[in-house]
């Protein structure tokens, strides 16, 4: 029995003997040199990994060698490995086969064999075995044996025909057949461009549109790069029409009917057809190597409707120019915008592109939004300068394959400035009365009046000042609310009853367009009796 027709256990048992060379650790032999180390290590329970199992005498790894690795042992008695490398014979690896390099050498890939001994412990020799014209010793373009299953022989003969085979073998001389004989003649392109399968850069599409009204169909090929500096050339096929092929041409990018050759063309594209074609690279070396065929794509022969109009109104308007939005509230100096709405007849959509036509960096690119707001739409543009002018145009376009454009619209200027919000509140804080609350009987209609006076309150921005004359209780019905007088009067009806009244002012502070922004309040004055 060999070890290439025994079990796994027959390759463990090989525990004695010189190695063969590395990797291999004894000498592929079962025989007496095997049986000395069990003898030795006979009955030993202290087998582990630490010992490796007894000098792998503990060839069941049970801690102990016994009658069970004996006989384990026995039934590989006298084996040994008689048997070469598999594939055998070994064959040539795909797209191995001998091919010239126009560096006038040959290089060749076997693919790779193992050994049930070895693994892929084994060597290569590829074998030169003639030469055309004829050479006394094409040995010398031999590989020798060698780990290695790619061999590139050089500084050959040009237009020399060169053959080969190979052989592989394990550490033990176990020789396989030879492959096939192939050739190669050097100084030859015989590889095809890469990528070898041709591809679709570009599947086949319809370019008849209502704009042009003319039947079209285009393709790309994947651009395909000779290893060997040769051009490349692509031929589209129609397989389906072959009106319609394109014969070889250089340019990747092919057009129907503009590119399809004169002498070919016998027929038109028609509305509705569906079209198959492939694609074919190939080098221009004088062997015309060619790829892969491409997958086949269709075309359907179509006229598209093309939107040819642009948003309207025509020309791009402001609904809101630009306009400073810093404060010194939040001391960050900003710009808002707004475009009027465009709206596109053909329902294709719209966008918008916001301008700075004075400072680079500001620009929006093309957004849904009409709204442009800076910093917050776009955090990676520079700084603004305080007291800078920017100035913006707005355009807008539809969505739709044309990208039809409006005019753009006029120039607007907006400084950066920070606007000033005051926060300190009026003065005096809390407020006062100028004059108490007092009671008189009004002579024009036998009522009695409460009237009193506020301290003028003064803001420090000279904004507007308001009063509030709060009742005992803060009865709303008695209270002033909110006026821009000092002086409050009021109707107390026929009772000369007294009442409570205190005071307070606030300041309003309004923001850019002149909305109130906030109110800067005081404090309420002592509660004062009308008496």
């Amino acid at each position: 029995m060999s070890i290439a027709d025994s079990s796994n256990q027959c390759l463990t048992t090989d525990i004695a003997g010189e190695s063969l060379g590395p990797g291999i650790l004894h000498d592929a032999k079962i025989d007496l040199q095997d049986f000395a180390v069990i003898a030795s290590e006979w009955l030993n329970p202290s087998c582990d990994p630490g010992n490796q199992w007894c000098n792998g005498a503990d060839l069941n790894t049970d801690h102990i060698v016994n009658n069970t690795d004996l006989l384990l042992f026995a039934n590989c008695w006298m084996d040994q490995d008689d048997q070469p490398p598999t594939p055998d014979p070994v064959q040539w690896a795909l797209d191995g086969e001998p091919a010239s390099l126009m560096d006038f050498s040959i290089y060749m890939t076997a693919e790779p064999v193992t050994d049930n001994w070895f693994s892929s412990n084994v060597e290569y020799y590829f074998e030169c075995t003639q030469v055309i014209p004829h050479e006394a010793n094409p040995n010398i373009h031999s590989s020798g044996w060698q780990s290695d299953n790619e061999y590139r022989t050089a500084s050959l003969t040009g237009r020399s025909e060169y053959f080969f085979r190979i052989f592989a073998r394990d550490p033990l001389g176990n020789v396989t057949q030879p492959s096939v004989i192939l050739s190669a003649i050097a100084g030859v392109d015989t590889y095809p461009p890469l990528p070898s399968k041709s591809a679709w850069q570009v599947v086949p599409t319809s370019t008849g549109t209502t704009a042009n009204q003319t039947l079209g169909i285009t393709m790309a090929a994947v651009q395909a790069v000779d290893a060997e500096g040769n051009p490349v050339e692509y031929f589209f096929k129609c397989t389906s029409h072959p009106s319609f092929d394109s014969s070889w041409r250089s340019d990747p990018i092919y057009n129907i009917p503009d590119d399809t050759p004169a002498w070919n063309l016998t027929e038109p594209l028609i509305e509705g057809q569906e079209y198959t074609f492939t694609v074919l690279a190939r080098d221009r070396s004088e062997n015309n190597n060619e790829c892969e065929l491409s997958d086949p794509a269709i075309a359907t022969a179509t006229i598209e409707v093309v939107d040819e109009n642009p948003p309207l109104p025509l020309k791009t308007a402001w609904e809101t120019p630009p306009e400073a939005t810093g404060t010194t509230e939040d001391n960050i100096l900003g710009i808002i915008m707004s475009a009027q709405q465009a709206t596109d007849p053909e329902a294709s959509g719209v966008e918008y592109y916001f301008a700075c036509t004075s400072h680079a960096g500001f620009d929006s690119g093309w957004t849904d939004s009409r709204h442009y707001n800076l910093p917050d739409d776009k955090p990676t543009a520079p700084d603004l300068i305080e007291d800078e002018t920017y100035t913006f145009t707005v355009l807008a376009r539809d969505k739709s394959s044309e990208q039809n454009e409006c005019d753009v619209s006029d120039p607007a200027d907006v400084v950066a400035d920070l606007f000033y919000i005051d926060n300190t509140d009026p003065t005096p804080d809390p407020m006062t009365f100028s004059l108490n609350p007092s009671m008189y009987p009004h002579p024009g209609d036998s009522t009695y009046h409460h009237t009193m006076t506020a301290t003028t309150a003064v803001s420090d921005s000279g904004l507007e000042i308001e009063y509030y004359f709060a009742a005992t209780g803060d009865d709303d019905a008695d209270s002033s609310g909110w006026i821009s007088t000092t002086v409050y009067d009021y109707s107390f009806g026929s009772s000369s009853s007294s009442a409570l009244y205190r005071v307070r002012a606030r300041e309003v502070v309004l923001d850019r367009k002149g909305e109130v922004h906030h109110y800067n309040e005081t404090g309420y004055s002592g509660w004062v009796t009308n008496y």
